[in-house]
């Protein structure tokens, strides 16, 4: 059967959805094969930018053409001025996921972000903020925020305020003054999972803190922490610990790195190092400082019997972003912060549940591994506590080969190294088994490569 849509408008659908050249070759060749082809993922995820914003709107006003009530993924990276154009031709759409780039919000009228807001605040399940998103205030953010009432996902990347007014570690809402100031607007209660990268963390953990009871997280994403953000990832923590299931940090490679730090560091690994490789009962005597603090596991396992709250009782997955990257090693966060913040995590209890732990480290040559500041016996040492203390197995996978992160039985504990970059994979994994050589004996060490 002959299709009666012009080829012209095949074009501009393909131009518009993917612009790889060899879809523009494409030809539908009936009507039944089109209504098919709307319900595949080339009509679900559609990015909208200046350059495609005219043929995205003549799209839409075409009466053959019914593919924006497939979208469900919808990106915006549009300025001011298409933002504005495109707004009558994104009512019909009825996407559960949407991004903004690139946008100045208060560069916009109010009307138009009411009307904006009243567009998809009823549809969207997962709201992206970002990468380079501008509000007057941190308090416009959160009004923003709090009208998508429905959704269960938020991200916030590059996300920036011109007026920030970040506390100090010390001052984290001391008065009612400042509670009323951050409460204004809430995080909508069906979102269980939130993600800041590049943000300006301070302002959100106050703002987290400011709702009559902490919003229930099962999901946390922090990325490119860097040495003032540590106190308050610690709060954060601790306040969203007893619903907590996945962490996943990801560390500054920057200018920010190591060089914010100074021999009076509130990050401080006091344990005596010892040349040889302490034991399972020499972990839980060894303390650690982090954000502030003195914690030692076996101080904690006190706290989780007498019933503290702000323990990491239901986390299953930690996830290392950056934890090694072939950055120069003044410059990179990962290995002095990632131990510690492990072992600030196995004293709240993350070793109740814990079932996999994840390591992403980049690397451009396998010897460039030594250059880093890490401390190999803590973590070995650390890491063998949890897995001999979880709740699981004590039958662990793995032979030490790539690609194998299948659990033989139980529920054993999972920690996975992702290894990328031009260095030798092998190589690479055979010097970290030296390194740890606890959980190389019992056989914990899962290698694979990072997928791009």
């Amino acid at each position: 059967m002959a299709s009666d849509l012009p080829q012209e408008l095949y074009a501009r659908i393909y131009a518009l959805l993917h612009p790889r050249p060899d879809l523009l070759s494409c030809g539908l060749v009936c009507r039944a094969w089109f209504l098919c082809t709307r319900q595949s993922p080339l009509f679900r995820d559609v990015t909208i930018n200046n350059l495609n914003a005219d043929g995205f709107a003549d799209l839409v006003m075409n009466p053959y053409s019914s593919f924006p009530f497939c979208i469900k993924q919808l990106t915006l990276n549009v300025d001011a001025i298409w933002f504005r154009r495109l707004l009558p031709f994104l009512q019909p759409l009825n996407a559960t996921s949407l991004r903004l780039c690139n946008l100045q919000w208060t560069a916009l009228e109010a009307h138009t972000q009411s009307k904006f807001i009243a567009t998809f605040s009823k549809t969207i399940q997962r709201l992206v903020l970002g990468p380079r998103m501008t509000f007057e205030s941190f308090v416009e953010a959160t009004n923003v925020i709090s009208q998508f009432s429905d959704i269960v996902s938020l991200a916030m990347e590059d996300v920036q305020w011109k007026t920030p007014q970040s506390p100090t570690p010390s001052k984290i809402l001391q008065g009612e003054s400042d509670r009323r100031a951050f409460s204004m607007y809430s995080l909508p209660t069906s979102c269980h999972s939130v993600s800041f990268m590049r943000c300006e963390l301070g302002e959100i953990v106050q703002w987290l803190y400011a709702h009559t009871s902490f919003p229930d997280i099962h999901k946390l994403s922090i990325g490119n922490i860097k040495f003032r953000d540590i106190i308050h990832l610690r709060g954060l923590c601790c306040a969203a610990g007893p619903t907590i299931q996945e962490i996943a940090l990801s560390f500054d490679v920057g200018e920010e790195g190591l060089g914010e730090l100074d021999s009076s560091s509130i990050l401080v690994y006091e344990g005596k190092v010892k040349k040889e490789i302490p034991g399972l009962n020499d972990i839980r005597h060894q303390a650690f400082r982090f954000g502030g603090i003195d914690c030692t596991i076996r101080s904690m396992c006190v706290m989780k019997q007498e019933g503290k709250n702000g323990l990491l009782l239901s986390l299953t997955t930690l996830y290392y972003d950056n934890f090694i990257y072939f950055t120069d090693r003044g410059r990179s966060c990962g290995p002095f912060f990632g131990v510690k913040s492990l072992a600030f995590l196995a004293a709240r209890g993350a070793d109740t549940l814990l079932q996999k732990i994840t390591f992403v480290i980049m690397l451009q040559k396998v010897g460039d591994l030594d250059y880093h500041t890490i401390d190999w016996i803590g973590l070995d040492a650390i890491l063998v506590y949890l897995a001999k203390a979880a709740r699981q197995s004590s039958s662990f996978p793995s032979d030490g080969s790539l690609d194998n992160d299948k659990p033989v039985g139980g529920y054993p504990i999972r920690i996975i190294f992702e290894l990328g970059g031009s260095a030798d994979l092998e190589a690479m994994a055979a010097l970290i088994q030296q390194k740890l050589p606890q959980c190389h004996q019992i056989k914990a060490l899962i290698f694979r490569e990072k997928q791009r």
